[in-house]
């Protein structure tokens, strides 16, 4: 990745597949690859669906480098080493010296202590030193990193560092890893970057709302269901009351009531032994809903016959 003067990083990975029984180094195959963090500009159209957002981007290759940019001030060239001179890499000493800002194309402007700031940040996730000293000279000290385990690498006590190392490894694919790293140092860039505002994307969101269709004809079923029971009341109260009418019979009764009122209608069914004896007594029984009076309006009302009187009453102790 030397080619890449805007790169931040260049990560190599060496990774082993799972040993087969029997299987002893360097028996099994190796793997390597290699990816990279690099500064570029890339042209984005987004688009809001539902309340998503939806981005493709894609890289502008005429926005390179500009040479006269990521220039050292003063007369403080000859005390770099060749290598950093034009790296942009961070050094704890020799990035101390002022530079210009790192321009990509004619537009677009990175500040140095941007620049420093994100590849001091970068270095120690991906290659620590395997000295541990927790101070790197990387112009002299090897950068590395590992991931072992005991009894194999599939299972047993595993030990890595730094923790980039155990993501790489069990990453199914190298690049996507890198992918999402540079998508999310984008997004950071873009959110944190001096016109911010031109990022707002305006969209409409959808919301779920559930409508009800009302039939007018389920409605009307259940009035005529209404109207029809209220009807079907007042003719039997009219037919049970009229002069003429009859007391109507039971057609239904329960246990129940017996239970509750055994007392009341002991007397009047002590001939009765069982549920069956009680329930045929009841449906023989009659009643009118209402009672009926007749006679004269001058003379006053005179009950009906006491037989129908009676059996209501005693209807009323069965139920």
């Amino acid at each position: 990745m030397q080619d890449i003067d805007t790169l931040i990083w260049a990560q190599s990975a060496i990774k082993t597949d799972i040993p087969k029984d029997g299987e002893l180094w360097p028996d099994y195959a190796v793997h390597a690859t290699e990816c990279a963090l690099y500064y570029c500009v890339r042209e984005y159209s987004a688009k809001v669906t539902n309340g998503t957002l939806n981005e493709a981007s894609v890289e502008i290759g005429d926005e390179r480098r500009n040479p006269a940019s990521w220039q050292i001030r003063f007369s403080e060239e000859s005390e770099l080493l060749e290598s950093l001179k034009k790296s942009i890499a961070f050094d704890p000493i020799q990035s101390i010296v002022g530079r210009t800002d790192l321009q990509l194309g004619s537009t677009f402007n990175l500040s140095r202590e941007a620049v420093d700031s994100i590849s001091n940040f970068v270095r120690p996730i991906f290659g620590p030193c395997l000295n541990r000293s927790g101070d790197c000279d990387f112009n002299e000290q090897p950068i590395n990193g590992y991931y072992v385990a005991q009894n194999g690498l599939d299972e047993g006590i595993q030990q890595y560092d730094p923790p980039a190392a155990k993501v790489l490894w069990e990453s199914a694919n190298f690049q996507d890893v890198f992918d999402n790293v540079a998508l999310s140092m984008s997004n950071a860039i873009r959110n944190g970057a001096d016109e911010g505002d031109s990022a707002t994307i305006v969209g409409r969101v959808s919301v779920n709302i559930t409508v009800y269709k009302v039939d007018w004809r389920w409605i009307v079923l259940h009035v005529a269901i209404e109207v029809g029971a209220v009807v079907f009341l007042a003719v039997t109260a009219w037919v049970s009351r009229t002069r003429y009418g009859h007391p109507l019979p039971v057609w239904k009764s329960s246990a129940l009531a017996a239970l509750a009122k055994g007392e009341n209608i002991r007397e009047p069914n002590a001939s009765l032994s069982t549920r069956v004896d009680l329930e045929d007594r009841a449906r023989g029984e009659s009643l009118a809903l209402i009672r009926h009076y007749y006679g004269s309006r001058v003379g006053g009302y005179k009950p009906m016959p006491s037989n129908t009187v009676i059996e209501m009453d005693r209807f009323r102790h069965i139920k």
